[in-house]
């Protein structure tokens, strides 16, 4: 009897053990950094040549805009048109330094520091320093900004 409870009880650990999901796929973090640094070039360059169908294009279609002090702006063609709004202050340039990026299968946020510099038709400079976070989405196999907020 004390044989046949026993069968029983490694019979039910085996089907624990069978029902178990598969362990997390291993996230290569330094190959996801290595294309949001890309990324991160590719918006540096858009915001230096005021190109805001480059920049839209970096993010999700259905991404989400939080800019400080005013409502969030949903969608790619909205970001774009935030940003054509913002050109016309003047020419721009932004310095974007990750801090850290952590996440999980295809969603990472990435924390960091920005410079963003504007220079007005007089040539005078203003830069602005803060904090931001992504969240970036994978999107057949492209990191895309998807949740993108500053202060």
């Amino acid at each position: 009897m004390k044989s046949l409870f026993n069968v029983i009880v490694l019979i039910g650990i085996m089907a624990l053990i069978a029902c178990a999901p598969p362990p997390p796929e291993k996230i290569d973090f330094e190959a996801i950094r290595s294309a949001i640094d890309q990324q991160n070039a590719n918006f540096t360059e858009a915001v230096s040549t005021g190109d805001t169908a480059a920049l839209a294009s970096l993010y999700t279609e259905d991404a989400v805009l939080l800019p400080p002090g005013s409502d969030y702006i949903k969608g790619r063609n909205a970001i774009q048109q935030f940003y054509a709004e913002g050109f016309t202050m003047g020419e721009q340039t932004t310095v974007l330094s990750t801090e850290s990026i952590n996440g999980v299968n295809d969603l990472v946020y990435e924390l960091g520091k920005y410079d963003w510099t504007l220079t007005l038709e007089d040539q005078t400079d203003t830069t602005f320093h803060g904090n931001y976070l992504v969240v970036w989405k994978k999107v057949e196999e492209v990191w895309m900004l998807h949740v993108d907020i500053w202060n």
